[in-house]
């Protein structure tokens, strides 16, 4: 079916890329954490993305992703075979991988053919925005915060993400009242970010910063002069709030700054070991350079290495490496081809989160946004 003639709204795929976004904050908000809702939260959006497809057609790209996550789950059973005990983080993770990440690739399929995107970005920005506020809020009101910053990696990166989307809003805004919000909303993300001492999104915090200065601006009439209120608001929020507050900030700068200035450049002992992991996943590639240690492997290793290429490179070799950087050049040409044709949020933002979040967080297996961009861009 031509895609004009598929009436599904384009908001479902930033709900999708979101979908873990709004579900730790309802997790969050309701104080309730269960393994078995979280399960079937994804299986439901798998539903949602197999109805979608099989309504509209069957298409070969569609087919295509199946074989691929096909491929990964039958190489993954086959690493859990050469291991005796057993993880259940490693039965986690296949799973999110089967539910989350396959609808997300799915519905980035799916819409792929829009460009661009007609997203309400304003209402998931004040929506999410406010969640994570709640969120900061309950944390400082149950002193989670009593001895220094609690680092919660995913509310820096999801405050980072509003704050990037913000940051588009502000420059495509004409109305002063639908500006001084999102103004407001996008400065506290800033806030909420550093105050979560997320090293990772702090970094994405200053790119965003960086695009937003030397991108033209969206509309005539909005410049980069309103960038000027982001800093306003933020020196406010920090020189004129709680004194608890202002020291969960400055913990958290700390923390997202403090690995800077060593001798090399880098303080590897304020990285959360990271020179430990990095070390002791590169001994193993060197072992089995060519054909890796297994699909998943990492689990019953150190635990995933927070880095795409180390991931990918210890867990099928240089073979493995090199179908990716084939897979990663095709969505770049795709990219390319097509950037005229995207809005500001999918040529800039998000591919910029998927980036970050792919070179020092988390694992590509249980990642839905990067399959998502997968999806969208590599077909």
């Amino acid at each position: 079916m031509p895609i004009h003639e598929i009436h599904v709204s384009d908001n479902l795929f930033f709900a999708a890329f979101a979908m873990d976004l709004m579900y730790f904050i309802v997790e969050e908000v309701i104080g309730i954490h269960s393994r078995d809702v979280y399960i079937i939260y994804n299986l439901v959006w798998l539903f949602v993305a197999l109805y979608l497809m099989i309504k509209y057609g069957i298409r070969q790209k569609y087919l295509s992703i199946i074989f691929i996550f096909g491929a990964i789950f039958v190489l993954s059973r086959m690493t859990k075979l050469t291991h005796d005990s057993a993880n259940s983080e490693a039965d986690l993770a296949i799973l999110i991988f089967l539910c989350q990440c396959l609808a997300c690739a799915i519905l980035g399929a799916f819409f792929s053919d829009r460009r661009p995107l007609q997203v309400d970005y304003a209402r998931f920005h004040i929506i999410i925005s406010l969640g994570l506020i709640v969120v900061l809020i309950r944390k400082l009101s149950l002193g989670l915060f009593s001895d220094g910053v609690v680092t919660y990696q995913s509310v820096s990166y999801y405050s980072a993400l509003m704050f990037g989307i913000g940051t588009y809003l502000i420059k495509k805004e004409k109305r002063f009242r639908n500006l001084a919000i999102e103004v407001v909303l996008t400065s506290t993300n800033a806030v909420i970010c550093i105050a979560f001492g997320g090293r990772a999104a702090f970094i994405l915090l200053v790119l965003y910063l960086v695009i937003a200065v030397l991108t033209r601006p969206v509309t005539k009439n909005s410049g980069r002069k309103f960038f000027v209120s982001i800093f306003v608001l933020v020196l406010f929020a920090y020189f004129t709030s709680d004194p608890s507050l202002r020291g969960v900030i400055k913990y958290g700068l700390n923390r997202a700054t403090e690995y800077l200035g060593g001798g090399s450049g880098i303080r590897w002992d304020k990285t959360s070991n990271r020179d430990i992991i990095y070390g002791a996943y590169l001994n193993e590639i060197s072992a089995h350079i060519i054909l890796g240690s297994g699909i998943l492997s990492d689990y019953y290793f150190e635990g995933y290495p927070h880095n795409f290429f180390i991931e990918v490179l210890y867990e099928g070799g240089l073979v493995y490496l090199m179908i990716w950087v084939l897979i990663l050049l095709i969505c770049l040409l795709n990219y390319i081809k097509h950037r005229s044709e995207y809005d500001y949020v999918m040529r800039y933002i998000i591919p910029a989160y998927v980036i970050v979040m792919s070179l020092f967080s988390g694992s590509y297996i249980r990642n839905g946004q990067f399959w998502m961009l997968f999806g969208y861009f590599i077909l």
